[in-house]
Order: structure tokens, then C-alpha cells, then sequence
């Protein structure tokens, strides 16, 4: 009996080390960022079994050809994944075509998928959670996406869920993606009509809805402003750990869509986060703690600004 137990567990873990979700990468030129992303991943628990795809962005303009280059030569010769497949851009598809792109074509050969951009550092545990979460709401269509970051300050004892989607270090489905609305145009004509404008914005705390109209007029390129009114539209939920598996590395002003600031920042989670089947609905008190989070972030920023201007101030004779 307790042969057949271990050998009933064996092949269990053979089978899951073989249905891993594969992990798509999304690089440009930040060298330095990248190398931070793949060596955290190649920390994590699960990586040597993982399948890395890597889509590598075309330069702009020749002065970034160097820097793109860079990041190629150093993707071609890393190790510590199961396979390592890297598609070089012939030219420049910009953020949001390149992930809406990448995700759509790895997800024509598996049924799911774990996305990373090159600014995200990651937990040692975060393949672990992202795999486990993916096995266990696999069948439930109610749920579209797995997502391993948490905003500072959010205080919970297990994951919860929030309607709609999000995009720092994430995971989805084919079924799910395949529900992705690329045009703005129709997301925020349903919005209007359906009058949700203040709900999508989380009672106004967080101008989603502004960002989603900018969409329109081409004033930003946001995929992720997509995904989550796509799958917010959808009456669709988003898993969240209680503890941060990811941190975003890239607001340092050296990003093509971010700026410098630190208001985002968290330590790791250095222990695996359990997933449990819980309730599938939304935890109104995570997103009450969110709206918290989204009203006070503008002052953070402020507060930050001044007193930077100010250290710069003082470092030149000048008090305030």
C-alpha cells in the first residue's frame, strides 16, 4: 500500500513538472533589468522544468540598435530552463503589440501561459504559485487571469480575488485570452452605455477609464488598460496573492512607459504562498483597501517629488 502511495505521488509530480505553464518574456533594450528578471526566475523553484520564450523587440531607431543588440547577445547564452526559445523582432512593434502578439501566438500551442516583462523581479515561489493557481481555477471560466503582484499595505491571510484583470507578472488561459477586446473603442462604448465608469475607476479612486479614452486618441498604446476592461466587462475575476511575488525593478526613468518613483515598491514574499479553492467572487474589502491605496497614491507622489526637490535644493545652498 504504501509503494503504490509513493509511486502514485511520483508520477503526480511527474505529471505536473510536465504540464507547466510555459513563461513568456518580453524584452527590449535594459540589459541590466533583464539580467536582473532572468537571474530572480532562474532562482525559482520550478524553473529548470519551465519552457522560457522570449520576445525580443526591434530597435526604434539606430541609436537604440546597440542597446537592443546587447540584450540578445546576453538572452542567446543564458541557462537554467528547461529550453530557451528566443523570436527576434526584424522591427520595432512597440509594448503593446509585441505582448498582445507574443501571448496570442504562444497560446496557439498551450492552454496557458506565464507573462513577465523585463522589469520584473520575481520571488523564488512565483512559478510555484502562478502553476499551482493556474491547476487549480483551471475549469472555472469565472476566473481570467492570475495575477503575482499586491500593492503595498494590502493585508490579507490568503489570495482573494477582484474583478478584472492586471499586468505586472501575470498568468492566463487560452480560453480567457481569447476573450481579450482589443478595440478601445468598443470597451469604452460598452462602459458608457452600461454606466460603469465610476465602478471600473474603483469609485473614482484610479482614472482607468481616462486611460482607456487616451486609448482612443492614441495619446497611449496600453494593452493592459484592454485586458482588464475586456475581462472587467466579462464579469470576470483576477486571483491576488496576500504577499508580493514580483516586484517592478523598472521605475528607475529608464522605461519607455514608466517614471521614476518608488511608490510601488515591496519586499518579496520569501515563502510559497498556498492556494486553496476559495469562494469565486470578489473580496470587497481587498478592493475597498485598493480604493485606499489609489486615493492616497497621488499625495505619496507628491510628498516624494517635494522632498527630493528639496534634498536637491538644500545640496545647492537653497532652503525652503
Amino acid at each position: 500500500m504504501g509503494n503504490i502511495s509513493i509511486h502514485s505521488l511520483v508520477e503526480n509530480q511527474v505529471k505536473m513538472l510536465k504540464d507547466l505553464a510555459p513563461v513568456c518574456l518580453f524584452a527590449y533594450k535594459r540589459k541590466d533589468l533583464v539580467k536582473q528578471t532572468i537571474e530572480a526566475l532562474q532562482l525559482n523553484y520550478l524553473s529548470k522544468n519551465t519552457e522560457l520564450i522570449v520576445f525580443c523587440d526591434g530597435a526604434r531607431d539606430k541609436r537604440d540598435e546597440r542597446a537592443v543588440q546587447d540584450v540578445r547577445l546576453y538572452l542567446s547564452n543564458i541557462s537554467g530552463f528547461r529550453s530557451v526559445k528566443l523570436i527576434e523582432r526584424d522591427c520595432n512593434y512597440g509594448l503593446s503589440k509585441n505582448i498582445i502578439d507574443g501571448v496570442s501566438r504562444v497560446l496557439k500551442n498551450h492552454n496557458k501561459v506565464i507573462v513577465l516583462e523585463d522589469d520584473m523581479e520575481t520571488s523564488s515561489y512565483f512559478l510555484k504559485y502562478m502553476n499551482d493557481a493556474l491547476n487549480t481555477y483551471s475549469n472555472d471560466v469565472n476566473v481570467s487571469c492570475i495575477h503575482g503582484y499586491v500593492y503595498p499595505g494590502i493585508n490579507f491571510e490568503k489570495p482573494f480575488f477582484l474583478k478584472g484583470a492586471d499586468c505586472w507578472g501575470w498568468a492566463t488561459w487560452k480560453r480567457s485570452w481569447d476573450t481579450f477586446e482589443q478595440n478601445a473603442s468598443n470597451l469604452f462604448r460598452e462602459l458608457k452605455q452600461k454606466n460603469l465608469f465610476y465602478d471600473f475607476d474603483y469609485d473614482g479612486s484610479y482614472p482607468y477609464s481616462k486611460m482607456l479614452k487616451h486609448n482612443l486618441s492614441g495619446l497611449n498604446d496600453s494593452w493592459a488598460v484592454r485586458w482588464y476592461a475586456s475581462c472587467y466587462l466579462n464579469d470576470s475575476l483576477t486571483l491576488y496573492p496576500n504577499k508580493s511575488l514580483v516586484r517592478n525593478i523598472g521605475h528607475d526613468n529608464s522605461g519607455t512607459h514608466c517614471s521614476e518613483t518608488d511608490v510601488y515598491d515591496i519586499e518579496l514574499s520569501n515563502s510559497p504562498i498556498l492556494v486553496d479553492k476559495i469562494n469565486i467572487e470578489q473580496s470587497l474589502v481587498a478592493r475597498d483597501q485598493f480604493k485606499y491605496y489609489f486615493k492616497n497614491l497621488e499625495k505619496n507622489v507628491v510628498k516624494k517629488f517635494i522632498k527630493k526637490l528639496r534634498g536637491l535644493l538644500s545640496a545647492s545652498g537653497i532652503i525652503l
